[in-house]
């Protein structure tokens, strides 16, 4: 999938991904907005291991947090982009996982 064309991302774009388990996404997301940070949110401590041994050494703009994306505290930074692939679904309450970090238009 082309996301520079379907989200429209920009190399400076700050990106929330919201359970990344593998990193597929993660790792385009982070090519495309390259002098931007991806800050990925997963649940699992399993796929926080495999992503930050994935991203190795190299000092991407990739940030993992292990949490409940009901509990990120990430009140202080701005998003131009989030994100949630193939992840909602699996949810036990959808909507309560997005409502803190999404402002109703």
């Amino acid at each position: 999938m082309n996301y520079s064309k379907k989200l429209e991302v920009d190399s400076d774009d700050n990106i929330l991904e919201i359970g990344y388990a593998i990193g597929f996404h993660t790792f385009q997301l982070a090519d495309l907005a390259k002098d931007g940070e991806i800050y990925a949110v997963d649940i699992s401590e399993d796929a926080v291991d495999y992503l930050k041994k994935k991203r190795g050494k190299d000092d991407r703009n990739i940030t993992p947090i292990c949490k409940d994306a009901r509990h990120v505290d990430l009140q202080n930074k701005e998003f131009d982009k989030i994100v949630c692939f193939d992840t909602l679904h699996d949810l036990y309450a959808p909507k309560k996982s997005i409502e803190p970090v999404v402002e109703p238009f």
